[in-house]
């Protein structure tokens, strides 16, 4: 009895009299023991529900195993754009932009619009002898892009035209981009062989859609910073054109639009830069007759804040056999060629 108030102890109850007065704790051997049995069950049915949840697992990684690995390795992007590696089926005997030693130093600017918009850059081309360029070269009297072969592999990464020169002569000309550092070098004889891996749309982390390489024949107005780069570089189209004529487009060259920014596609490379590549064949034989790529290209998205379409200056040397050197129109030129150099030349 403690104060006011009887507790009724069972027999079966063991007392514990702690030292402070008015205080105690009781242990009941019942409790406890139905306590321990409890859990005890509880012991014994855990395992079998964690077993039931580990072969649950087995069973869904046996499952996802047997879909193969091929799956599961497209589902990454990295491996999928190993795996799915095209090569410009046109290589080169030079790495760098033609009669440059070394272009890492040189970059070209372009970029890319979006919503359905493109920027086109501007290309002068150039053809020369690839031994003597300084006195045989040839320039472009007039420029058709032209239909191309449907290869699924290279169609959205290529551009074709027929180029008139002002020899006469008419040649093919294919215009791929590619990535601007190149596979290693492979013997053809003498020279050096460089294969170019072609940009693909399937490599866009962004799902950018349409062929990469746009072409554009209709002519307005060069786009602004186009405009000040070439009416700075050709004295001959200041002096001889009006200043208007001088800053449109020109059917003389090309304009094409890199619709892919270099960002999207850097498979982990934040240096990734893109070069265009140019194979030339001979129109009536059909034979190649001279290859180069231009110096490297960053494309930026529309939210780096451009400045304007690219002016790309393009020298590609032909091969010496190519009959166009032979032509009577060619001989003629190439006797006027120094005293209009001299004549035209720009005073200083």
């Amino acid at each position: 009895r403690l104060g006011a108030t009887t507790w009724s102890v069972p027999s079966h109850a063991h007392v514990v009299r702690p030292s402070a007065p008015r205080a105690f704790r009781l242990v009941f051997k019942g409790f406890r023991n139905k306590m321990v049995a409890s859990t005890e069950v509880v012991n014994a049915l855990q395992p079998e529900g964690a077993l039931f949840e580990m072969a649950r697992e087995m069973q869904k990684q046996e499952e996802a195993s047997q879909c193969g690995a091929t799956g599961r390795e497209l589902e990454s992007p990295a491996p999928r754009a190993e795996s799915g590696i095209v090569h410009c089926p046109v290589t080169t005997t030079s790495k760098t932009r033609p009669f440059t030693v070394n272009d890492e130093s040189i970059e070209l600017r372009a970029y890319k619009l979006g919503k359905g918009k493109c920027s086109y850059n501007m290309v002068k081309l150039d053809f020369l002898h690839e031994l003597t360029p300084q006195t045989k070269s040839f320039s472009v009297v007039e420029a058709n892009q032209v239909r191309q072969s449907q290869d699924e592999e290279t169609a959205e990464s290529s551009l074709r035209y027929e180029l008139t020169l002002n020899n006469g002569s008419k040649i093919l000309l294919n215009v791929y981009v590619v990535y601007s550092v190149p596979d290693e070098a492979t013997k053809d004889g003498d020279e050096d062989c460089y294969t170019w891996k072609l940009v693909k749309r399937g490599y866009c982390k962004r799902g950018c859609k349409g062929p990469i390489l746009r072409a554009i024949q209709r002519f307005g107005k060069l786009g602004r910073r186009c405009s000040e780069i070439w009416s700075s570089t050709n004295y001959r189209s200041v002096k001889q054109l009006h200043d208007q004529a001088a800053n449109s487009k020109d059917h003389r060259f090309l304009f094409i639009s890199i619709d892919e920014a270099c960002t999207h596609v850097a498979m982990g490379d934040k240096k990734t830069r893109f070069r265009l590549l140019f194979g030339v064949d001979d129109a009536r034989t059909g034979k190649k007759i001279g290859s180069a790529v231009s110096a490297p290209i960053r494309v930026l998205a529309n939210n780096d804040a451009p400045n304007g379409a690219a002016y790309i200056n393009m020298p590609i040397p032909l091969t010496e056999n190519w009959e166009g050197w032979r032509s009577p129109l060619a001989e003629r030129l190439r006797r006027s060629l120094d005293a209009a150099a001299v004549l035209e030349g720009p005073q200083t």
